[in-house]
């Protein structure tokens, strides 16, 4: 009798298994051989190292000596795909899985930080921004696959910048991305106002505090802020205080600036320029002291000063007989005296100026000192009258005498 050659092959992932569905003990082969390297057990007709998709023909050859021979086609199951992609963003990363469906995310190795995966979509959240991590994907079909892809999640922008006080605002420097957009954060109420691209500030008041907020513009914008206070405005404040020949000041504000005259004099007045000291100016003559500081934000005050007008020592002096009377013609209330001191018994009142008791025909020189603030001296030379001579001699004569 003739042998059965009969038998089924069941498909799998790299080939297919057979079932002798006859007689048993014959010989599996190719037919024809593949040349992709897929291999078939003679014995017992499984088909391994086949290719995916693939169809090979299979030949079953009974051992009987009445052979026989039958074939059946097998195609390799497909291999799942388990191919994916990642769009990291600043937290972590979604994914698009561009293989076979309805498969498993796991990181592998998994994360020490506090790092997320869906083990369902694959998206990852919670992660360190510029971390990386190895996320794989495993599909749960019958020829089930696995991959791998990195995950390096962006790093966050730096939005770092300090800020340097100017006189009416402040200069912002970006130490971290450029590119941002700086703000007020509070807005201020005055008259403030910040550039949006370089955060420097202008028209701010002097001494007030502002808070600048920096926001970077990439893919994971950050935001930042910086106070800074405006730079007080100096305090050019000065009096000045005259004298006999100019002034003094005296710095009421910030010391260490410079004087000037504003206009400049033309008769001769001199001030120190660190001092403020005005001298060789004229009495009652009026100069513009201009001073400025020298501190990072400069400040210019100006003040008047009139020159004292220096007291007039003038007085005439009327001889008499035994000195002399004074009238002060110029400024009242000052001293007089003898000078040199005479060695005889005449007498000056410091007061008045008369002088008595004096030696007639003697001359002596009287000096008037004023007391007022810009004291002056003059001198007057007093010649005492000579005193009149009585002498005379008598003749007599017959009935009397006459005088000579």
């Amino acid at each position: 009798l003739a042998t059965d050659s009969t038998f089924t092959m069941s498909a799998s992932c790299d080939g297919g298994t057979a079932t002798i569905t006859g007689d048993t003990g014959g010989v599996f082969t190719f037919n024809p051989i593949p040349t992709d390297g897929a291999l078939i057990d003679a014995a017992t007709g499984t088909v391994s190292n086949g290719v995916s998709g693939t169809t090979y023909t299979i030949e079953y050859t009974t051992a009987g000596s009445c052979s026989d021979t039958s074939t059946q086609n097998i195609t390799v199951l497909n291999s799942d795909d388990a191919s994916f992609t990642i769009t990291p963003d600043c937290t972590g990363a979604t994914i698009s899985v561009t293989g076979t469906l309805g498969g498993t995310f796991t990181f592998n190795p998994a994360p020490t930080d506090t790092a997320v995966i869906d083990s369902g979509t694959g998206t990852v959240t919670n992660a360190t921004p510029g971390g990386s991590y190895t996320i794989e994907y495993t599909t749960t079909g019958a020829c089930s696959e696995t991959s791998t892809q990195v995950l390096n999640v962006l790093s966050a922008d730096d939005p770092s910048f300090t800020m340097s006080a100017t006189c009416d605002g402040g200069t912002a420097t970006i130490t971290g991305d450029t590119g941002g957009v700086f703000t007020f954060n509070p807005i201020p109420t005055d008259t403030a106002v910040i550039d949006g691209a370089t955060g420097t500030i202008t028209n701010g008041t002097p001494s007030a505090t502002y808070t600048v907020e920096y926001t970077t513009a990439g893919a994971c914008p950050d935001t930042s802020t910086q106070n800074i206070t405006v730079l007080p405005l100096e305090d050019a404040s000065f009096t000045m205080s005259a004298s006999c020949d100019g002034g003094t000041a005296t710095i009421t504000g910030n010391i260490g600036g410079i004087f000037v005259f504003n206009p400049v004099p033309t008769d001769g007045a001199l001030i120190d320029a660190a001092s403020g000291t005005v001298t060789n100016g004229i009495p009652g003559t009026t100069y513009t002291i201009e001073y400025t500081t020298s501190g990072s934000c400069p400040e210019m005050t100006t003040q008047n000063i009139t020159v004292l007008n220096s007291d007039d020592a003038s007085f005439t002096i009327t001889p008499d007989c035994t000195g002399g009377t004074a009238t002060i013609t110029g400024t009242l209330g000052g001293v007089f005296t003898f000078n040199p001191v005479p060695t005889d018994t005449a007498v000056i009142d410091s007061t008045t100026g008369t002088v008595t008791n004096a030696t007639p025909g003697g001359s002596y020189t009287i000096e008037y000192t004023t007391v007022g603030a810009c004291s002056a001296t003059s001198t007057q030379a007093l010649n005492v009258l000579s005193a009149d001579n009585p002498a005379f001699t008598m003749t007599p004569t017959c009935d009397g005498a006459t005088a000579t």
